[in-house]
C-alpha cells in the first residue's frame, strides 16, 4: 500500500512528505524507531539509571565545591545581612520590580541640570538605593562646580547619607518619604494609580465581607434592644440560646423593612438575623 499516492502534488502534504523522504536526514532517528527487523530496544537497567544519576549529581557538587573556593568570602549588604550568591554572576542581586523578583542590577546616573547630560552612570548588585548615592557623589567630585547642588529622590534618603554629605561638605536636596503626603499637589495621586503594587505595599489588606455581619447590628444588653443597620429595631425570637459556653439570642426583622433598605443588596436575606454574644 503506497500512502503517497492519495498526495495529491502542489499541496503542502505532497510537499512535507517529499522533504521528510528525500530532503530531510532522519537517520539519527534509526536506533530508536525503527525496528520492523531488531524489535525494540531494551529498557535501560534501573542500576545504570542510578549510577547516571549519581555521577551527575557528584559532577553539581564538584562545580559548586570549586566555586565556592573561588569565592570565599560571604557577599554582605548594606546592613551586613547576608546576600545569597549567584553562581552565574555573583556580581548581580534579586530584586523586587514590577514584573516580580528578578536577577539584575540597579542603575544611578548623575545628570548635570542645566544641559541634561549623563556625567557619571554605574551598575550595583544590590536593590536599595540607599548605599548608591555616596559612591556617585564621590566620582563626580571632578565635574562639580565651586559651588554645586546634589539633588536626589527619596529613594537615597538614609540618616547615613545625609551624615556622608555633610562630612564632604556637600549641599544636597534629597527627599524624604514623606514629601509627597505634604504637597497639596499630590492630594489626588492615588486615582492614577492602575492596581497596587504588592512588592511595595505590605501592609495587610482588610478583609471584605460581603454580607451584614452580626457585628454590624445595635444591641443593649441592659435593655436587650437589638437594632438593624438601617435602624429598624428586631424583635426577639424565641429564648436565650447557650453555644459552648457562649449565651446568645435571636432576632428577627420583617420583610418590609428590609425591602425599603438602601443596603438590602449586601445583605444575605430579605430577614436578616443576629446572635449578639
Amino acid at each position: 500500500m503506497d500512502l503517497s499516492r492519495p498526495l495529491l502534488p502542489g499541496t503542502f502534504a505532497h510537499a512535507l512528505n517529499h522533504l521528510l523522504d528525500y530532503a530531510v536526514d532522519l537517520s539519527h532517528f534509526d536506533a530508536r524507531f525503527r525496528h520492523d527487523d531488531t524489535g525494540a530496544p531494551a529498557e535501560p537497567d534501573p542500576n545504570t539509571k542510578m549510577t547516571q544519576r549519581v555521577q551527575r549529581r557528584e559532577h553539581d557538587a564538584a562545580q559548586i565545591r570549586t566555586w565556592l573556593a573561588q569565592h570565599p568570602n560571604d557577599r554582605r549588604g548594606p546592613k551586613g545581612t547576608l546576600r545569597t550568591s549567584n553562581r552565574t554572576d555573583n556580581e548581580s542581586a534579586k530584586m523586587a520590580t514590577s514584573k516580580g523578583v528578578r536577577q539584575g542590577y540597579t542603575g544611578v546616573a548623575a545628570v548635570e541640570s542645566a544641559h541634561q547630560i549623563i556625567v557619571e552612570a554605574q551598575a550595583h548588585g544590590t536593590g536599595a538605593e540607599q548605599a548608591l548615592l555616596v559612591p556617585i557623589v564621590q566620582a563626580t567630585q571632578a565635574h562639580r562646580s565651586a559651588h554645586p547642588r546634589i539633588t536626589a529622590d527619596a529613594g537615597s534618603q538614609s540618616h547615613a547619607n545625609l551624615q556622608a554629605l555633610e562630612s564632604m561638605q556637600v549641599p544636597a536636596l534629597i527627599a524624604d518619604n514623606d514629601l509627597r503626603r505634604r504637597d497639596a499637589r499630590f492630594a489626588t495621586q492615588a486615582r492614577h494609580l492602575v492596581l497596587p503594587n504588592p512588592l511595595q505595599n505590605k501592609t495587610p489588606k482588610p478583609a471584605s465581607t460581603a454580607c451584614i455581619t452580626p457585628r454590624d447590628f445595635g444591641y443593649d444588653p441592659i435593655a436587650r434592644p437589638c437594632v438593624c443597620p438601617v435602624g429598624t429595631s428586631l424583635y426577639r425570637r424565641g429564648q436565650a440560646r447557650v453555644t459552648k459556653g457562649d449565651v446568645g439570642e435571636h432576632f428577627r426583622g420583617a420583610t418590609r423593612s428590609c425591602m425599603r433598605s438602601s443596603i438590602r443588596p449586601t445583605g444575605a436575606h430579605s430577614t436578616g438575623g443576629a446572635s449578639p454574644p
